[in-house]
């Protein structure tokens, strides 16, 4: 047909898809991502006298309101332990509480 220009792939052997995908598995393209992720810190949260108090306040609430959790984030901040670390954020106090339900419910359901 006049005008159409026939398709030329760079690997003839390969399925077309293969080709179309061939380029998310490049490894300069991923090792220059790799190089800008920034790499996320972990808050530690100490076993000895922050836990307890968690799991106190767990107990006592296993859905804490957000007044509570910024409560309970000042009452951590105010610890020896906190003074010699990062402060904790709300969004920590929240996550624990999130994966404290999820351990309740996975050992439930064991």
């Amino acid at each position: 047909a006049p005008g159409l220009v026939p398709l030329v792939l760079p690997y003839p052997t390969l399925h077309p898809s293969v080709v179309y995908l061939s380029h998310l598995i490049n490894p300069f393209i991923s090792q220059a991502s790799h190089t800008e992720r920034k790499k996320r810190n972990r808050t530690f949260i100490d076993p000895v006298t922050e836990v307890p108090r968690l799991e106190e306040w767990f107990k006592e609430n296993s859905h804490p309101s957000h007044t509570q959790v910024s409560r309970y984030t000042v009452l951590l901040n105010k610890l020896p332990y906190r003074s010699k670390f990062p402060k904790l954020e709300e969004k920590n106090i929240q996550f624990w509480f999130k994966n404290r339900r999820a351990k309740c419910k996975r050992i439930n359901n064991s």
